[in-house]
């Protein structure tokens, strides 16, 4: 026992590592992971007019003015690794799904310090990367999701080394703050918001007089200088004309106009022309009861102490860090009317501020209950129902493995009352991560020579990931007529599953009751 209590920080991320480890080969793909990679791709094609340094075959790449750097991070880990991506897709695929679980992982330990250091408690820091951790979706997404995992990630390691930074004001601290601070910044420019804390934080600590305004310049505006050298040095874009190419990428930022039609409150909605709730309802219905419930207490227990004593909530630049991460990028699509697509995801980097929240919801009603309620019984009472709650995270994970992206709450029904089943309310397999299972079932049928499956860009990227064994079994075919089976994740209340069209099912996968995957055998069979 007294192991447990000294070790349980160490036992639980032992244990965290080590479940990644073993169900990281088993995870699904999704529909963005080639276009993903050829984003890496074209970044070296751009270092390599400068340095010459890189040579392969041309490919089309969406990089350019959007951030590259973890990117070509997982591109240059492929490289050093000698995969080859002709003859190693799925070493090569199966790599990336590592290194962002591996990149995660690192990003949960340095909340568990962050929440460590704010709430003074290593049991409080361990609550938060618990939380932090086992969202049932950006858990799933944290093993094959290198775009919103990973500026997920490297925003929460900023944070932890600018607070640092801000606490001290030391060089060794600067350093890796500016890094990580420019290196989130290219992966998508909504990370300048680190930047913009961290100025906050240095000038909040000297009008707390915590620090003098000389020294604090000082070191601030070497932050600013050797950030602004990290941000050129990391993303190729930029080089030779640096100011001009960082504006224009600015201004971009808010312009995407990438049209596509969703499920959305049992709409179709264009993602160019979405309600302002859209991310809000999206949080609402896929985040764990008792995370959202949590969440509210932390902002309740903001106002109250803000009521007691508004100074001490003003000068706490940790706290305003937090709420700015939460709310300003929740808030600015909504005045900007900014494109959105499938679900949150594409926020997903506001769950810190999320988690940090629930965690000062909790102590807050913790601390409350043992100033007016010392009783023991009440306060076990309270201990069991964060247990409870994780537990409950911990059970969900496990039901839905290894689709946990699929999860939703019990709080659709009260969006919407237009139709009953969920797969009618939302888009629920927008990603395509379902296709392996229709796969491995194929795979696994008595049947004479390859079986042969319809082409999709989100069933490819799953059957690459296949074990050859399994993968040589099927063998799939371009174009509308020429396969024996057909498979579909119902994306936009598609007409895909009827019979009819398609042929009689003889698979599907349901979760939370809803049809997530159809199997259908094409009437006309291949000969």
């Amino acid at each position: 026992m007294h192991f447990l209590k000294k070790n349980f920080v160490l036992i639980f991320f032992s244990s965290y590592l080590l479940t990644g480890l073993l169900i990281w080969p088993n995870m699904p793909g999704n529909w963005d992971e080639l276009a993903n990679h050829r984003t890496g791709v074209g970044s070296f094609h751009n270092i390599n007019r400068f340095l010459k340094v890189w040579e392969g075959k041309k490919a089309g790449s969406r990089g350019g003015e959007h951030g590259t750097a973890y990117e070509m991070t997982l591109l240059a880990m492929e490289k050093l690794t000698g995969l080859e991506e002709e003859t190693q897709r799925r070493e090569i695929y199966l790599l990336r799904h590592l290194i962002i679980f591996l990149t995660f992982f690192a990003a949960s330990i340095c909340f568990y310090h962050i929440c460590n250091m704010y709430f003074h408690s290593r049991y409080w820091g361990l609550i938060g990367a618990i939380l932090f951790a086992l969202h049932p979706r950006i858990f799933n997404h944290s093993f094959h999701n290198s775009s919103d995992i990973g500026f997920l990630s490297f925003c929460t390691i900023a944070a932890f080394f600018i607070f640092k930074f801000i606490e001290t004001l030391k060089v060794k601290w600067l350093l890796p703050a500016a890094f990580f601070s420019a290196f989130a910044v290219d992966i998508r420019m909504p990370g300048i918001m680190l930047i913009g804390f961290t100025v906050m934080g240095c000038v909040i600590s000297v009008l707390d007089k915590r620090t003098s305004f000389k020294i604090s310049f000082s070191k601030l505006s070497l932050y600013l200088l050797v950030s602004w050298v990290f941000i050129v040095l990391l993303w190729p874009y930029l080089w030779g004309e640096a100011i001009h190419n960082f504006i224009f990428a600015f201004k971009g930022m808010s312009k995407l106009k990438f049209t596509a039609y969703m499920l959305y409150l049992g709409d179709s909605v264009v993602s160019t022309k979405l309600p302002w709730h859209y991310n809000f309802v999206w949080i609402a219905v896929t985040t764990p009861i008792f995370i959202l419930v949590s969440i509210l207490l932390g902002h309740l227990a903001v106002v109250y102490n803000a009521i007691k004593g508004l100074r001490k909530i003003v000068f706490d630049y940790k706290l305003l860090t937090f709420a700015g991460w939460m709310w300003v990028p929740l808030i600015a699509p909504v005045i900007f009317k900014s494109t959105l697509f499938d679900s949150w995801r594409h926020h997903f980097f506001v769950y810190p501020a999320m988690v940090f929240f629930a965690v000062y919801g909790l102590v807050f009603v913790f601390e409350l209950s043992r100033k007016y309620f010392s009783n023991r019984i009440f306060m076990n009472g309270f201990k069991g129902i964060v247990a409870a709650g994780v537990l409950h995270l911990l059970f969900i994970n496990i039901s839905f493995h290894p689709y946990q992206a699929l999860y939703f709450n019990s709080l659709p029904p009260i969006f919407t009352s237009k139709v009953t089943e969920l797969g009618h309310r939302f888009e629920v397999d927008y990603w395509g991560i379902g296709y392996r299972a229709g796969l491995e079932f194929l795979a696994n049928m008595d049947h004479e020579g390859k079986v042969i499956i319809n082409l999709k860009r989100p069933i490819y990227q799953n059957w690459m990931l296949l074990p050859d064994h399994v993968r040589d079994k099927l063998e799939y075919e371009q174009g509308d007529s020429g396969f024996q089976y057909f498979m579909s994740t119902y994306r936009n209340t598609s007409k895909e599953f009827e019979q009819g069209v398609y042929g009689r099912e003889v698979y599907s996968k349901s979760y939370n009751g809803v049809k997530v995957l159809t199997v259908r055998e094409y009437p006309t069979k291949k000969k």
